[in-house]
């Protein structure tokens, strides 16, 4: 024990989620935010559980060699970042062990080769996606009209942190979040107020293309309507001309920004889509539907899937959770005969859109949950070689029996949650297929995520 009760702990590792992982003299483990492998720092307990404590890093006292100074000024607070404060070759280091660690303890895959995650040569500004929410601040940072601010929520609660800058996001939507709130400033638009209920926005969703040339904001509000909709619309696309889109969503009572609710934005003004270029062919990708938030490692992603496919042109495959269509197409301009599957309807019409640009391509797309649509194509007697599988962060449980109904000889997992790749893949493995490597892309730099790519064999 140090002074009041603080704890001296020596911090040996990273926990998947970003916390580094040390031990009391006692063998107690203890976990620590913005803790860096490597680190001896003063702890203060904030949680006691039977086998491990949680507890707030007071004061480093003999510093990691892998510990820098974080560039952001919100880091710390904000909780959109977990690990600007480490070296950008152990964040790498520590994701691998992420990956390492859930496949040994969840998946029970033992040898398996983990290859080296691939990094970025500059590590910032790679977003193109934001979520930014607004909400009411108190008197004294308050930004972006009275009383109110916007940017991300502050780690582990829903204060929101007004910020000016985030480091990770694209330029663009960054002049897009100063352009909303100039907007609130000059009373186009109003936050909304849980407290009274009176107010419009509650987010800002800002997506712009890899190039920077094309964007698109949904204001997710609480009014279908309201009477300068248009002019806050036109002032947006005034302050950021790179805006090809202004839409609106309402928001139900309950919804929150980290949701995926599958509600279709109306348009205020412009289009509702932008287009992106990858692997050399051009996606159109409405607002609303998935596309990879980092567009220089989306090359690298979608070239591992194609070389872990292992195509020759003769292949049926089917793309699980094939959003815009991406690796669908990639496998139908290979030669493949291909079914792609998602239960986005913008998703699959961006989709089919895209599949216009390559009509030799044998594509074909279904509107469906994966779970119900692979039973049909088995029915219909559809046997894939090749089963493509790009689930969300819940992994695809759900589908796991139909996948292993349908017996597809290779599966091409992408993944952005070890944890529920392992689980996944421990459920292959006890019906014959083994996983014979990993790849980890870094698409999240600064965060504790790590996108993976697993080639998975009977």
């Amino acid at each position: 024990m140090t002074d009041k009760q603080h704890l001296n702990v020596h911090l040996r590792a990273l926990a998947f989620g970003g916390d580094a992982v040390g031990k009391t003299p006692e063998g107690l483990t203890v976990f620590v935010p913005y803790g860096a492998p490597g680190d001896e720092v003063a702890v203060e307990v904030t949680e006691r559980r039977k086998n491990f404590l949680r507890g707030r890093l007071v004061r480093v006292v003999k510093p990691s060699a892998q510990r820098i100074l974080p560039p952001c000024t919100y880091f710390g607070h904000c909780g959109g970042c977990q690990l600007q404060h480490l070296d950008y070759a152990a964040q790498l280091q520590q994701k691998k062990r992420f990956v390492e660690d859930a496949l040994r303890r969840i998946g029970k895959v033992e040898n398996v080769k983990v290859c080296d995650v691939v990094g970025m040569a500059n590590p910032w500004a790679y977003r193109s996606k934001a979520t930014f929410v607004f909400g009411s601040l108190p008197p004294l940072s308050s930004a972006g009209g009275e009383g109110s601010g916007g940017g991300f929520f502050a780690a582990g609660s829903h204060e929101v942190v007004d910020i000016a800058e985030c480091l990770i996001q694209h330029p663009v939507n960054n002049q897009i979040l100063a352009a909303v709130k100039e907007c609130v400033a000059g009373g186009l638009l109003s936050v909304f107020n849980p407290r009274t209920g009176r107010g419009v926005l509650r987010w800002v969703e800002a997506r712009v293309n890899g190039a920077g040339t094309q964007a698109v904001v949904t204001l997710v509000t609480t009014a279908q309507r309201w009477k300068t909709e248009r002019a806050c619309a036109a002032r947006l696309r005034e302050r950021v001309p790179q805006l090809s889109g202004v839409l609106r969503r309402v928001a139900q009572r309950h919804d929150a920004p980290t949701e995926d609710v599958q509600r279709t934005s109306q348009v205020i003004s412009g289009q509702p889509y932008l287009h992106e270029e990858l692997a050399g062919l051009r996606w159109r990708v409405h607002a609303d539907s998935f596309f990879q938030v980092n567009a220089q490692q989306s090359e690298v992603l979608a070239a591992t899937v194609m070389a872990y496919a292992h195509l020759h042109g003769h292949e049926t495959v089917v793309d699980a959770f094939c959003g815009v269509g991406v690796f669908a197409l990639l496998a139908a301009r290979a030669g493949c005969k291909v079914y792609g599957i998602d239960s986005s309807p913008l998703s699959i019409a961006d989709a089919e859109f895209n599949a216009a640009a390559l009509p030799a391509a044998s594509a074909h797309f279904i509107c469906d949950h994966v779970e119900r649509a692979l039973p049909r194509l088995r029915s219909q007697g559809v046997h894939p070689d090749v089963l493509l599988l790009d689930p969300p962060r819940s992994g695809a449980k759900e589908a796991m029996p139909e996948i292993i109904a349908l017996r597809p000889h290779r599966i091409v997992y992408v993944s952005c949650d070890p944890t529920t790749l392992a689980r996944d893949v421990s459920a292959l493995r006890a019906h014959g297929y083994e996983v014979k490597e990993v790849q980890p892309i870094d698409l999240f730099p600064q965060t504790y995520h790590v996108e993976c790519v697993a080639l998975v064999e009977r």
